[in-house]
């Protein structure tokens, strides 16, 4: 098994906010919160309570106005990397809106604009790029690549030799029974399995940690409850940690081991430890305490109407 190193977040006093000097909107205020090793947490709110904001500032993607991020001990500063288009070619072969990793070494950083997307960029002082990987609500496959060609991807960019990638990729594809997907283009996928082709690509370089961006959210019920199945399965096997946006109660419960309940005002309103014990099927929801649970969670977030 490649199991990854399981890494620590604490995240403490984080604020944003938005707009100029003389109009500033409150986004997120003072959030504190933790992901211990092994954990799977789950952030849940009304839409519009800054979420997704909290989660790129954690990948590094967006600065925040005070507070600090660490993982395994490594602060993350809270700065725009820069880098040159050209210096890498991404104008002609990379899509713009991908969880991509780029060595700062490779780049000047203090002359250039950044392109836009989902970007992480290493930095030696905490070796992020080691540890976090990102995935938005968009699987960000590109359709033009295979499966496999996907996969390949974020070595491509970084350079590194397609040939002991390649059948890292295979030996990872056989391991979760996609190899017959292998030279499928993402158009010929369902939902649910080019929604799995993402989250394998994120652990191909062995993060340890995985923030993800409501990674269900354009699925299906059915496909759904079995894509939930299989990140549970992945993050165990794996060994990893996980940290996951969702607008949904019954998804939070299945998942997490701790749920953070975010008010509108992006303040959090309550952590909340799940009882119930793993690993889980969903039948397990139908349980008393499982029904409490999302009972409580629904009188939190009503007021709020997600």
């Amino acid at each position: 098994m490649n199991s990854l190193t399981s890494a620590k977040l604490v995240v403490k006093n984080i604020s944003k906010s938005y707009g100029t000097s003389d109009k500033k909107i409150g986004v997120l205020s003072n959030i504190d919160l933790e992901v211990n090793s092994g954990e799977f947490v789950s952030i849940i709110g009304p839409n519009a309570s800054g979420k997704s904001t909290l989660i790129k500032i954690i990948a590094g993607i967006l600065p925040a106005d005070s507070g600090s991020v660490s993982l395994s001990a490594e602060a993350v500063p809270h700065g725009h990397f820069h880098f040159s288009k050209s210096e890498y070619r991404q104008e002609k072969s990379v899509a713009p809106h991908g969880h991509f990793h780029f060595s700062k070494s490779e780049y000047r950083q203090e002359k250039l604009v950044a392109p836009h997307g989902h970007f992480h960029f290493s930095k030696s002082e905490y070796r992020q790029e080691k540890l976090v990987a990102y995935m938005p609500q968009d699987n960000a496959l590109l359709p033009w690549r295979t499966v496999e060609e996907n996969l390949l991807l974020p070595s491509d960019v970084r350079e590194i030799p397609r040939g002991a990638m390649r059948e890292k990729v295979r030996i990872l594809l056989k391991e979760y029974g996609f190899l017959q997907y292998a030279s499928f283009y993402p158009s010929a996928l369902s939902g649910g399995t080019r929604q799995k082709i993402a989250l394998l690509r994120m652990t191909l370089h062995e993060h340890s940690f995985l923030l993800l961006d409501e990674p269900f959210a354009p699925l299906d019920a059915l496909s759904r409850l079995s894509a939930q199945q299989w990140l549970l399965g992945l993050v165990k096997k794996r060994q990893g940690s996980a940290l996951m946006i969702t607008h949904d109660i019954r998804e939070a419960i299945f998942l997490s081991d701790v749920i953070y309940v975010l008010e509108k005002s992006g303040r959090i309103l309550e952590k909340i430890r799940v009882s119930l014990p793993k690993p889980r099927t969903h039948e397990d929801l139908g349980t008393p305490a499982a029904l409490d649970l999302a009972k409580k969670l629904f009188s939190l977030l009503l007021p709020a109407q997600i």
